[in-house]
């Protein structure tokens, strides 16, 4: 990757194409996923894992962009109607099911003895 670089990069630089890069591969497992987990039951097990890959990418960009998406995304799920009571809609599983998994360095950084 570093090799590729138009320009040499210092720590902070290969920071952010880390991130960049793991922001991708998150968008390609959160498409890849999709036709079959939306397509089948909401919410199947495969939809929450494709709600977790969005989320994911939501706490990169966060991180990389001076904009917040989330709100928008929220909206976006809201729409999508889920076929169990308790989930009423997309929203309601992601913050349910997938905020609550979502971890930061903070909340999943090791203590060293």
């Amino acid at each position: 990757m570093i090799r590729h670089a138009t320009r040499p990069l210092n720590s902070e630089d290969e920071i952010t194409v880390l991130n960049l890069m793991e922001l991708q591969r998150h968008l390609m497992l959160m498409y890849n996923k999709l036709w079959f987990g939306f397509l089948t039951s909401f919410p199947g097990l495969r939809t929450v894992q494709i709600i977790k890959y969005a989320g994911r990418v939501l706490q990169l960009a966060d991180q990389l962009f001076s904009e917040t998406f989330e709100p928008a995304f929220l909206e976006h799920l809201e729409l999508a109607k889920s076929n169990i009571p308790e989930h009423s809609n997309g929203r309601v599983i992601y913050e349910m099911l997938v905020r609550p998994a979502m971890l930061d360095m903070k909340t999943s950084a090791l203590t060293m003895p």
